[in-house]
């Protein structure tokens, strides 16, 4: 089992390539339980409210958006509902299933639109049980150097690999000055970047904050689809082949985990 630690800044990145991360701290002891595993609550005892405003048409049963037009980080059609057991925050181990992501929702621009201001997004948009894709969801700060660097680096590697399987979502836990995101803040860090990607408002991190602390930012984390399993989780800068910042190695690993591998649930 080879393991590997990059460090940025004072802060490590976990990257396991034997398909196990571990996540920033310890799982409850129960699993799927609503017993706070340390002073937060369980990722599937959360509320999937989004940020100033309420989810997507069917989003709480799992219902797209958008459909699927083929390819890139597009919303697709989920004919069943978003999953509601085996909710938790647990990462995959080996051979042990990940515990499900609760669907979550935000305010953001879906696909990298926004010409169209600050829209709903939720994790129920891109639940497809019959894909063989993987989400690559990133949490970061306007105030950090890491954040900054893999966002860049995610939209050069979006730039050439959009059909490639893969949902990238980046969410703005806070602003330059450390105080919550808000609206204008990612609007700037979008434009500024380009993003051509899903981006989204977390305000304060008050929906993602359980799974990491704000000053370990960014934090990533990794999906399949069909299950919205946690294959993966990390804080700090990742690395990959080549000297890129954007987690891309373990985004191809999981892809092709993904396409060999039946469901978990």
């Amino acid at each position: 089992m080879k393991r590997m630690l990059a460090i940025f800044g004072g802060v490590g990145f976990c990257v396991t390539h034997s398909l196990a991360c571990s996540s920033v701290h310890a799982p409850s002891a129960k699993e799927n339980s609503c017993e706070p595993a340390g002073p937060f609550p369980t990722a599937g005892c959360l509320p999937a409210i989004p940020y100033d405003g309420g989810l997507p048409d069917g989003a709480l049963e799992g219902g797209p958006t958008e459909a699927d037009a083929g390819g890139g980080d597009t919303s697709p059609q989920a004919p069943a509902p978003y999953p509601t057991t085996h909710l938790g925050e647990r990462a995959r181990k080996g051979n042990t299933p990940g515990d499900v992501m609760a669907n979550i929702g935000f305010q953001g621009y879906p696909n990298g639109d926004r010409a169209q201001g600050l829209q709903k997004v939720a994790l129920s948009d891109y639940y497809d049980p019959n894909s063989r894709r993987v989400i690559q969801l990133v949490a970061g700060t306007a105030w950090d150097t890491s954040s900054k660097l893999e966002t860049q680096s995610l939209q050069d590697y979006w730039a050439s690999h959009a059909s490639g399987g893969a949902t990238l979502i980046f969410v703005l836990v806070e602003g330059a000055s450390h105080q919550p995101s808000t609206s204008a803040d990612l609007l700037g860090w979008a434009t500024n970047y380009g993003l051509t990607f899903t981006s989204a408002l977390d305000p304060g991190a008050t929906r993602l904050g359980h799974f990491f602390d704000t000053a370990a930012a960014p934090w990533n984390a990794y999906l399949d689809a069909r299950t919205m399993e946690i294959l993966q989780v990390g804080v700090g800068l990742p690395t990959s082949s080549g000297g890129t910042t954007d987690g891309s190695d373990d985004l191809v690993q999981w892809l092709a985990w993904v396409g060999t591998h039946p469901p978990a649930y």
